[in-house]
């Protein structure tokens, strides 16, 4: 929450009909600090928000998706691999499945949802391109 403040950001609270909105003046381990339309300090507890929308993205955003390929009939634990961008397609799947000697129709492959919550420059130039686990080896001949 610390990249909020100054931002006008909405929140919704457990226990509060309706929404708190305004503009994030402090952020502290446990609690967000929110002056209101009115002039007024309202103190939220971290654990009571459910969902916090800001009128403006604190720095440039670039969405990253996790994607996955794993073929459990082969013996494949599974590759995940974090691609920047907009949107998922299909095809997507096909960048980093490609250099799999095994892939097959029969592999589960897509996406697990978007990483979130990291300054969007880092995660670009830590994570673009990169790939955990490891392709089943190709069947010997």
């Amino acid at each position: 929450m610390r990249n909020l403040i100054g931002i006008e950001t909405k929140f919704r609270v457990l226990g509060i009909d309706g929404s708190v909105s305004g503009v994030v003046v402090k952020d502290e381990k446990d609690r967000v600090y929110v002056r209101g339309q009115n002039g007024k300090i309202s103190r939220i507890p971290k654990v009571k928000i459910c969902m916090f929308e800001p009128q403006e993205e604190p720095e440039e955003y670039i969405p990253f998706l996790l994607l996955f390929c794993e073929n459990q009939t082969l013996g494949c634990p599974g590759v995940q691999y974090v691609q920047a961008g907009e949107g998922f397609r299909p095809e997507d799947c096909e960048i980093f499945m490609k250099q799999c000697p095994r892939a097959c129709s029969g592999c589960r492959r897509g996406s697990r949802g978007e990483l979130r919550g990291i300054a969007s420059s880092t995660l670009k130039e830590m994570f673009d391109g990169m790939m955990f686990g490891e392709f089943p080896k190709a069947e010997k001949e």
